[in-house]
């Protein structure tokens, strides 16, 4: 665990190293460009996109590598199904949304036959918001329930009963298709 976290972070490093390759292309030849050397000689960084394109552990599709690991916290009910669910709504869908794809631009998509105009959205196929604030309370009470953990720390006894009644104050998410629906 003592390794993973070395690597996680030294991988800032990395990340560094390659912004200042960027830094350096575009201030090339300018005065800007020997405080951006000395900068990086004091932090002991190297221009280098390459260890910045990886992802920080070394390891191809470490979140779904991660999603089926087992960890202590986890608990007896948290079977492989229920964690390939949870990755398929909680990781995947959600990556539409950050990369722009399809489900992302639905509600951004022309009405046959209508001129079209710049607009908001219309919320009339998805509407994310929701999702999101149930995604983030869920991962938000697991996060400090994994560092509380890494760092030796017993939970707070009242912190499952604040995430509990958390949930339950959000408001339910609508669904896109109802259950008694017409098909065609």
């Amino acid at each position: 665990m003592d390794n993973r976290s070395v690597d996680f972070a030294q991988y800032a490093v990395a990340d560094k190293g390659y912004w200042l390759h960027h830094a350096l292309q575009q201030f090339g030849g300018t005065p800007e460009e020997q405080g951006i050397r000395d900068h990086a000689q004091q932090m002991n960084i190297d221009p280098d996109t390459q260890a910045a394109t990886r992802h920080w552990s070394a390891n191809k599709g470490f979140v779904w590598t991660t999603t089926l690991g087992d960890h202590p916290l986890d608990g007896p009910t948290n079977s492989e199904p229920q964690r390939k669910v949870s990755y398929a709504v909680d990781y995947h869908q959600t990556s539409s949304f950050v990369h722009c794809a399809q489900p992302a631009l639905d509600n951004y998509f022309p009405e046959q036959h209508a001129p079209f105009r710049v607009s908001q959205s219309s919320g009339q196929y998805i509407q994310p918001g929701q999702k999101v604030l149930f995604t983030v309370v869920i991962y938000l009470h697991s996060a400090i329930a994994y560092a509380l953990f890494g760092l030796g720390i017993r939970r707070p006894p009242n912190i499952n009963q604040e995430f509990g009644e958390t949930l339950q104050a959000l408001k339910p998410v609508e669904r896109l298709h109802g259950q008694n629906e017409e098909t065609h």
